[in-house]
């Protein structure tokens, strides 16, 4: 008898707990399990200098808010150089996701796969990742050309900032023992066609790393650089620190090849996972804190608030022309040589 009052007492006792938790279990562990459950594998790699911070460092918190919404989901991010990911490639190795930009995705263009979910960004994005009809690779973060000038260099040769934003090529900004124009890259993007969206004409000078341009710039060898997002941040931090006097700043609008796009590859993890996350990073909640990494929504949101990175965001908000991204690294480096030789005319 003694044993089944016990017996019911811990019955009554389990149930009892079993209601509370009912009661007071955090609502996250009660979501639904998704229609898909499993790990996929991204490789992260920067063929162009972001703004702030790291790329892969900001996948990675985005995977783990991603596996916190859908329980069972493991995204793994790895960040590669493209000579790694390449020699991956040679090995065998492939992951569920490739991250990358124009140059390094022609590599992998066997291997993807039409991705198929929700798209959001601009149709402009969307087709610089489509190719014969199926969309290859989804854009998730951008960024933009710019042109910075002293105003003690405005000022020598009579000029306002209002001047500078109307004729930023103007002869007159070149020093006297110097050149007009520091102008930097990546391996496989062209500075030089977004310079030709002002329709002026100048001689941009020898083609520079993007950090051999900015360290010319601020050596006063030229009166003007032609960056990136990148020297945005720079030269804000170098005047905030008071290493810097004033800087004008004029973003180019109309043109950008600063993409940095996912496709799906034909890996050994989960298809489903791969393509959910996809489709994640164009989300609102990914978009609008893209500014957190010196990039710019793909969207048509805003990321940044203020200053010459809201700036930049305005500027790239503006129609564009994205070109493909699947270009072969030599069809890039032939269009930048013909589009040198048109602002040098």
């Amino acid at each position: 008898m003694l044993r089944k009052m016990l017996a019911l007492g811990l019955i009554l006792i389990c149930l009892s707990a079993l209601c509370a938790g009912a009661l007071f279990r955090p609502r996250s562990s009660v979501l639904p399990a998704p229609a898909y459950q499993g790990i996929c594998e991204l490789w992260q790699v920067d063929l162009f200098e972001g703004g702030k911070g790291s790329r892969a460092s900001f996948l990675k918190s985005a995977a783990a808010d991603f596996g916190a919404q859908n329980p069972g989901c493991l995204v793994l991010v790895r960040s590669l150089t493209g000579e790694e990911a390449v020699q991956n490639l040679a090995q065998g190795h492939l992951p569920d996701l490739i991250s990358a930009s124009a140059g390094l995705l022609s590599v992998f263009l066997p291997y993807l796969t039409p991705y198929a979910g929700g798209v959001s960004v601009r149709d402009e994005f969307a087709a610089a990742g489509t190719l014969n009809g199926d969309l290859l690779a989804l854009p998730w973060a951008a960024g933009g050309y710019a042109l910075f000038c002293r105003e003690e260099t405005l000022t020598a040769a009579g000029l306002s900032a209002a001047d500078f934003a109307e004729r930023p090529l103007d002869p007159a900004l070149a020093p006297a023992d110097g050149r007009l124009l520091s102008a930097g890259a990546a391996a496989c993007t062209d500075p030089y066609a977004a310079l030709l969206t002002l329709g002026q004409r100048a001689d941009p000078g020898p083609l520079l790393t993007q950090y051999e341009a900015y360290e010319a710039f601020l050596r006063g060898e030229s009166g003007l650089l032609l960056g990136t997002q990148r020297d945005l941040v720079r030269l804000e931090a170098r005047m905030e620190a008071g290493r810097e006097g004033n800087i004008a700043f004029v973003p180019l609008s109309g043109y950008t090849d600063l993409v940095t796009a996912v496709g799906l590859v034909q890996g050994e993890g989960s298809a489903a996972v791969a393509a959910a996350f996809a489709e994640y990073l164009t989300g609102e909640e990914v978009q609008s804190a893209l500014w957190k990494i010196g990039l710019f929504p793909v969207n048509g949101g805003q990321s940044a608030s203020s200053g010459w990175a809201a700036q930049m965001e305005a500027a790239l908000s503006r129609p564009l022309t994205v070109p493909g991204l699947f270009s072969d690294p030599a069809v890039i480096d032939q269009a930048r040589r013909e589009h040198l030789a048109a602002l040098s005319a």
